[in-house]
């Protein structure tokens, strides 16, 4: 059995104590009310990220002041673009969040962009 925090951005802090407390793994799936509740991207057991859903989302992390681009493993604003939406797409909608983007290979095995929050 595993618990499962659901919407914005579990922090650790919320997520050490669910799992002290109900003795089970607290895992995140990720959404934002604007783009889509739930889906955008999920904890694996590996728990280093969260694996974005790529088919359906675009993760850009931006220079909240630049709205430039910055480079892996640097903390800055979640930007995504969704890649499924047909009559309202979003177009690099700022989420307000700030968090890293990575691309290395996970230690589960998946190769999906994952994105690590920054509380």
């Amino acid at each position: 059995m595993s618990l499962v925090c659901e919407a914005q951005h579990c922090p650790n802090e919320l997520r050490n104590e669910l799992a002290e407390k109900f003795q089970h793994p607290v895992y995140t799936l990720y959404g934002c009310p604007d783009i889509m509740c739930l889906g955008i991207a999920g904890d694996c057991y590996q728990q280093e990220g969260l694996h974005i859903q790529e088919d359906h989302f675009y993760p850009e992390i931006i220079n909240p002041v630049t709205s430039m681009v910055v480079a892996d493993h640097q903390p800055g604003e979640l930007v995504l673009t969704t890649l499924s939406r047909e009559a309202t797409p979003l177009i690099r909608y700022r989420t307000g969040a700030t968090a890293i983007l990575t691309h290395e290979r996970c230690k589960c095995g998946r190769t999906s962009a994952r994105i690590t929050f920054i509380s």
